[in-house]
C-alpha cells in the first residue's frame, strides 16, 4: 500500500493567517480554503511512497536536519499561481530567507520531489475550484500582495502523509526532525 508524502514546515495558528483566510472566504470566490490548523510550507512533495519507506524517509530527514540551525521566516504578501488574473492556488508568500532556501535544497537533495518544479516558498491558503467564479478574488489579491504577515520560528521539519478525502486533504505528521538550537 502507498501513501502520498511530503516534507514541510508546520505553521502555528496565527490571527493574521486566519484573517487572510476569512478575507478570502468573504470575496465570494468559489474556493476550497486550507484548514488553518494544518497550514504548512512545503519543501518537497514526494508523491506516492510505499508504506515501508516511511522509516527510511524519516532517517533521511533527521540526517538532513542535522547541523541546520533554527531560524525565523517572515511571511509576506498574498498571491496566486499561476498568476492573480487566473488564480488556481492562493498563497501567502515569504520574504527572501537564505536559511530557508538552504534547508529546502538539502531536503530536496535527500528526498527529491516527484516533479521538476523549482522551490518557491509559499503557504497554500486556498484552491480555486475548477471552473469556479472568481468574484472579488482578483481585487483582494491586488490589494494584499505586499501585506506583512507573521514571522515564524522554524524549529522542526516534518514528514507528512497526505490523506485525500471528500472534504479535501488531511495531513498527518509521520515524523518531525528538530533543527539545532531549539
Amino acid at each position: 500500500m502507498a501513501f502520498r508524502a511530503f516534507v514541510g514546515i508546520p505553521l502555528p495558528p496565527d490571527p493574521a493567517l486566519s484573517g487572510a483566510l476569512d478575507a478570502l472566504r468573504a470575496t465570494g470566490a468559489d474556493l476550497k480554503p486550507s484548514d488553518p490548523a494544518h497550514l504548512h510550507l512545503t519543501l518537497s512533495f514526494l508523491g506516492d511512497a510505499p508504506d515501508d519507506a516511511a522509516p527510511r524517509m524519516a532517517a533521511a530527514l533527521d540526517e538532513t536536519a542535522r547541523g541546520v540551525s533554527a531560524f525565523t521566516l517572515e511571511l509576506h504578501g498574498i498571491g496566486a499561481f499561476p498568476n492573480p488574473r487566473q488564480p488556481r492556488v492562493v498563497w501567502a508568500g515569504a520574504r527572501p530567507c537564505p536559511p530557508l532556501d538552504a534547508l529546502a535544497e538539502r531536503v530536496r537533495k535527500a528526498l527529491p520531489p516527484d516533479d521538476a518544479k523549482p522551490f518557491r516558498a509559499h503557504v497554500t491558503l486556498a484552491r480555486v475550484r475548477e471552473g469556479g467564479r472568481l468574484a472579488g478574488l482578483p481585487a483582494l489579491l491586488a490589494s494584499r500582495r505586499d501585506e506583512p504577515l507573521p514571522a515564524v520560528r522554524v524549529e522542526v521539519v516534518n514528514l507528512y502523509r497526505s490523506v485525500l478525502g471528500p472534504g479535501g486533504a488531511r495531513h498527518e505528521t509521520l515524523h518531525g526532525a528538530r533543527l539545532e538550537g531549539v
